[in-house]
């Protein structure tokens, strides 16, 4: 039983490391400045998005920015947090009254894909009502 002990761990630890590894990796994918381009609930045919542009820091906060008729009006913002290499978590800590209140202060799970040139960046999530939506954001 000793004998299997010290091997066990250290898959574990070896596991433990290498995601890690793979989240942090991931999370400075994420850090920039991104355009919003695409969106739709087909994913074969995304029609142009409303104009945005999404910032993510470091510090692992983002805040999305809105063209509107009295300037540029921040309509979301909030924490991130990026456990796997498929999916990251949000919690949006403000929306704005226009859009209303629908998952403030909750965590919610998106799905993501970045290409390989890290330029872009695709993320799929479900409504209350159970739709699906996709998104395409270009980095700036």
């Amino acid at each position: 039983m000793k004998a299997l002990f010290k091997p066990i761990i250290a898959l574990f630890l070896f596991s433990f490391f290498v995601n890690t590894t793979s989240a942090q990796v991931n999370q400075k994918d994420f850090v920039g400045i991104w355009e919003f381009v695409q969106f739709g609930a087909d994913p074969e045919n995304l029609g142009p998005s409303a104009k945005g542009v999404l910032r993510i820091s470091t510090d692992t906060t983002f805040t999305i920015v809105r063209p509107g008729p009295d300037g540029f009006v921040i309509t979301q913002s909030g924490t991130y947090r990026v456990p796997t290499t498929k999916f990251y978590l949000q919690k949006k800590l403000y929306q704005h009254p226009v859009i209303g209140i629908e998952g403030v202060g909750q965590e919610e799970k998106i799905n993501y894909w970045i290409s390989e040139d890290k330029k872009a960046m695709r993320f799929s999530y479900a409504v209350a009502s159970g739709e699906i939506y996709y998104e395409v954001w270009r980095k700036l």
